[in-house]
């Protein structure tokens, strides 16, 4: 389904915008009946057997690392972000709110990427929606990059376990702006 006027249409009729419990502060178009919805997509594409509209719900690891972004802005303040597998923009839309410079979300998904420009336009912040695949490369950092890990509680009705395991990738680090050019040191006595 192309991101068009009817995949919008179909964000709105089948959610309700909402704020997102751990973060009040952000809106978004969220499903009360994920089973409607779901139908409701395989009957506007035309297509059976579509995964869930993983795009329509605040998930707990989005909404504890949104929930960070928002409490410690300096850790995206000026910095470019990529949010992977995006699904409603929650975290793309912290990110932007705490002041990233610039911010893309990827989702493979073209009715998340749809969900994605929607809810950043009801939060009112500037970010890039992607449909894409960003993990189907061959240069992803290597075990051992990862920041932080979580364990969060789940959903079992919508996810296939309790316990969800999250960790926030470094993918490379960026030089800081203005960053004066540091001189030899020498030791005392020195010449």
């Amino acid at each position: 389904m192309a991101q068009d006027v009817s995949s919008r249409r179909l964000i709105v009729a089948g959610t309700r915008l909402m704020p997102v419990p751990l973060v009040p502060e952000i809106r978004l178009h969220q499903a009360g009946d994920p089973i409607s919805l779901w139908q409701r997509t395989e009957d506007a594409s035309g297509r059976t057997g579509l995964d869930p509209p993983f795009w329509a719900f605040a998930w707990a690891a989005g909404q504890a690392l949104a929930r960070y972004l928002l409490d410690h802005p300096e850790t995206v303040e000026g910095r470019d972000v990529i949010d992977i597998a995006s699904g409603s923009g929650l975290v793309a839309i912290a990110a932007a709110r705490a002041g990233a410079s610039a911010v893309t979300a990827y989702d493979i998904d073209p009715l998340a990427t749809a969900a994605i420009e929607a809810n950043a336009a009801v939060n009112g912040v500037t970010l890039r929606a992607v449909c894409a695949d960003v993990l189907d490369r061959d240069d992803l950092p290597p075990p051992g990059t990862g920041l932080v890990a979580y364990d969060v509680p789940g959903q079992r009705v919508t996810e296939d376990t309790d316990v969800k395991h999250t960790t926030i990738w470094a993918l490379a680090e960026r030089p800081e702006k203005n960053r004066q050019p540091q001189r030899p040191r020498t030791r005392p006595g020195a010449t």
